[in-house]
């Protein structure tokens, strides 16, 4: 057996407070971010969703194989694949195929997909002589194989991002850290102001300073109907706080969403105002996207088909050669009704208002996608960032 040629990941996962730097960043730190910010959660989930269905249906040049595998393995591929997808977020997914009868025949069940907390913690990926990966340690179990003794795959293992060969992958959420931690700091702020708002500062005015830091300490420690006396020629005013309504944080926390949502390579034309552009640019970033969406999925058909169906055809039907493929759909005529959703659904997180009729008119004409299609979906209630 090679030497272990990664060290373990918990070696960067102490956990660190006050960093805006996200090289020592926990997995605790990572899984608040995607608990805890409805942006991050969002942007994870639009991302899932819109490579999921670039996923088609496979195909065969043996007909039996093809409907056996559209049949019996493809939906719980498609029920438990969002487990897999969350690579995309933290870089590395691992699963385990699990197989029982389909309605009567053999079939997959389900892919259970392992929590970040049990391989994240393990000790490290293990490499045979060649430098492929075949085992991981996992916290628990110890070290597992990514084949059993029969020769059969028994662990998924997915990665995401640009960093080619590391089995740790390249997560989004490295990323998006930045941005997410100083929009937390300044939630927090304006949580204060807040909390604040209404509440009232006192002012005393004494001649006695002895006096006045009593008036403090006993101003602090009363309740909200306790009674305090002062001394005669003293005074008090109360100072009530306020924002007239509007926070000043609220411009710099959009534009630290717009980060994040940058941070998964969604469009910038919906994310702000002062972005709309001509049709050239709204045409532009869209193709980005696509782009990136599109090399998305090519990655996870591939390790679908090679480390799912394949190892699942050979088990069911022999080692069998056979022209096969899990093709990618173009995200073009056939999905516009997905992407107008899609689009409301960005809308409803605060990209852009769909109830304003003007903007919902130009992203359908930017995107060229029918604007009955959007203002029905509107019409069925879905609303804007506050409904």
């Amino acid at each position: 057996m090679a030497e272990p040629y990664l060290k373990s990941l918990a070696a960067y996962s102490t956990y660190m407070t006050d960093r805006y730097q996200a090289s020592d960043v926990s997995l605790q730190t990572y899984l608040d971010m995607i608990r805890r910010d409805p942006i991050v959660s969002f942007a994870d989930g639009f991302v899932q969703r819109s490579v999921a269905r670039r996923i088609g249906e496979y195909t065969d040049e043996r007909e039996d194989v093809a409907e056996w595998v559209n049949a019996k393995v493809l939906p719980a591929v498609r029920r438990d694949m969002r487990g897999l997808q969350s690579a995309t977020y933290y870089g590395a997914a691992i699963a385990q195929p699990r197989y029982g009868m389909v309605d009567g025949e053999m079939g997959l069940t389900e892919l259970f997909v392992c929590h970040p907390n049990r391989w994240w913690y393990g000790r490290f990926y293990r490499n045979e002589e060649t430098g492929e990966v075949e085992a991981v340690d996992v916290t628990g179990p110890g070290r597992v194989p990514f084949y059993n003794e029969q020769g059969a795959r028994q662990i998924v293992h997915h990665t995401c991002g640009q960093a080619f060969g590391s089995p740790w992958g390249d997560p989004v959420a490295r990323r998006v850290y930045t941005a997410w931690y100083i929009k937390r700091r300044l939630i927090a702020f304006e949580g204060i102001g807040l909390e604040k708002h209404g509440i009232g500062t006192a002012i005393f005015k004494t001649n006695d300073a002895a006096d006045g830091a009593e008036y403090i300490a006993a101003w602090s420690a009363a309740g909200a109907e306790a009674a305090m006396s002062m001394q005669t020629g003293d005074e008090v005013q109360i100072v009530t706080p306020g924002w007239n309504i509007n926070s000043p944080f609220a411009p710099v926390i959009a534009r630290l969403d717009g980060y994040i949502f940058n941070a998964y390579g969604i469009p910038h034309l919906t994310l702000a105002e002062a972005q709309f552009g001509t049709r050239a640019q709204a045409s532009v970033a869209l193709e980005a996207y696509i782009m990136a969406e599109t090399d998305t999925a090519e990655r996870l058909a591939d390790c679908l088909l090679n480390q799912v169906i394949e190892p699942a055809v050979a088990m069911r039907f022999g080692n069998i050669k056979t022209q096969h493929a899990l093709p990618v759909t173009a995200a073009s005529e056939p999905d516009r009704e997905a992407v107008s959703r899609i689009l409301l659904a960005l809308g409803n997180a605060g990209a852009f208002d769909p109830r304003a009729e003007d903007q919902l008119r130009w992203v359908a004409r930017e995107m060229e996608i029918p604007v009955d299609d959007l203002l029905a979906l509107q019409s069925g209630g879905m609303g804007g960032p506050e409904a």
